[in-house]
């Protein structure tokens, strides 16, 4: 299993719904002065999203640790959120498949 199923099946006996979302950006930046290149950058960021509904109340949360104990982690504060909230009703999400 890979890092967020492994995710959303930890939170899935603890709220009433759960998804995860890995982020990666890729960014390359050059500063040209007067025709000559000054600067040269490439970079690269990856966290992981966590979404959860308990008891009609949701909580997010992120981390750029892409990580099992990052990721348990933003699971952990979106629980915290979620908790902390007034239930809402309704709000249901229309069904995605995984992609």
């Amino acid at each position: 299993m890979t890092l967020l199923e492994d995710l959303v099946d930890a939170a899935s006996c603890r709220v009433d719904y759960a998804d995860a979302r890995l982020v990666r950006t890729r960014r390359e930046r050059v500063a040209v002065r007067d025709g000559a290149v000054e600067a040269l950058d490439r970079g690269e960021d990856e966290g992981v999203g966590v979404r959860v509904r308990v008891g009609g109340a949701w909580g997010f949360a992120a981390t750029r640790e892409s990580t099992s104990a990052g990721a348990e982690a933003a699971l952990q504060r979106a629980l915290e959120v979620a908790r902390s909230q007034p239930a809402s009703a309704g709000g249901e999400l229309a069904p995605e498949p995984p992609t």
